[in-house]
């Protein structure tokens, strides 16, 4: 739990200085604009950014790299070799997406922030469509699904690997995140969803590792729809404080046996509370230790017949006394 006390109260000093030096982000010698002014989107093109310092190149593992694009294409890397010290995908009140596709690699010295917002509302987005996205080397840096400001933060993923200390979702009040996993390999020492708004892990396939899962951990709401692929962690004690996870299709592994003990209790107040759930809360939350893995394996099971018919039925008199 200290682990997790050091890397939030991390975060919130980060917040606190972006609030004091948002401002004079612009100004860092060391600060290079996405422009795309060979209108061929590839990061490795030196003519497609512009740096505050006047000395023409891509960024490297000093440089922070901003994309603006907003009436600007997006930047593709779909190779080897980009690099930068922080990545700033939404600066200010602009709008700014990167996509990294078969065969790229990004890999920063530092953090990536997808919104990084003033008091406008801007709008940030990533697709991971293949290829690898690094957060710094070992033990790694973190990964902003809405930095701080005011806006929407977006990261898609259906393919390729992603790695990091931790990722946040919704780092400010004022912003709204998503996450949707559909395939792929995500790798992180902490996942914290809605750390300050509402944040959303969508996941229909792939595999999420993760050393610890925070829901609303910073005053927001976290919430995980699992339809798909797995999510393996080996903590979620008194970290699940605000939202919850839905599970249909998907997996929850959760390392070590949860069926007895202080971890039986921990895992079936979270089901009566509902805070993990089947179905929406109409199927059933199955529980299972696994001996030979060390792993227990929590699924959902679908609901009894009657009860979707009940569902449908309360669905379509929710339509019609809307119509009226």
């Amino acid at each position: 739990m200290k682990t997790k006390s050091v890397t939030i109260l991390k975060l919130i000093c980060i917040l606190v200085c972006v609030a004091l030096t948002s401002s004079n982000v612009l100004a860092l010698n060391g600060t290079i604009y996405w422009n795309d002014s060979t209108a061929n989107h590839s990061w490795g093109t030196v003519a497609n950014w512009t740096p505050l310092d006047s000395n023409p190149r891509v960024p490297d593992a000093t440089d922070w790299a901003a994309i603006q694009s907003a009436g600007v294409n997006t930047p593709v890397i779909n190779s080897a070799g980009a690099t930068c010290f922080y990545a700033f995908v939404g600066l200010n009140s602009g709008v700014g997406a990167l996509n990294v596709t078969t065969g790229g690699n990004l890999t920063t010295a530092n953090d990536i922030y997808l919104g990084w917002f003033d008091v406008s509302a801007g709008a940030a987005s990533m697709n991971i469509s293949g290829g690898v996205v690094q957060c710094g080397s070992w033990p790694g840096h973190d990964f902003y699904v809405g930095g701080t400001g005011s806006g929407t933060a977006a990261l898609t993923m259906s393919a390729g690997t992603l790695d990091a200390k931790t990722i946040y979702t919704s780092g400010a009040a004022g912003i709204t995140s998503t996450f949707d996993l559909s395939g792929g390999a995500v790798s992180t020492g902490g996942l914290n969803l809605g750390y300050a708004n509402t944040g959303t892990l969508d996941m229909t396939g792939g595999q999420l590792v993760a050393s610890w899962i925070a829901l609303g951990f910073g005053g927001g709401e976290g919430i995980i729809s699992l339809d798909g692929g797995f999510i393996a962690t080996s903590d979620i004690t008194g970290t699940l404080t605000d939202g919850y996870i839905d599970i249909t299709a998907g997996e929850l592994r959760l390392a070590g046996n949860w069926t007895t003990g202080a971890n039986a209790t921990t895992l079936n107040n979270y089901i009566t509370a509902t805070t993990i759930r089947a179905y929406g809360g109409a199927g059933t939350v199955n529980v299972a230790y696994n001996s030979d893995r060390g792993e227990t394996f929590v699924t959902g099971v679908v609901p009894e017949p009657c009860t979707l018919a009940i569902l449908g039925l309360g669905a379509v008199i929710a339509g019609f006394r809307k119509r009226r």
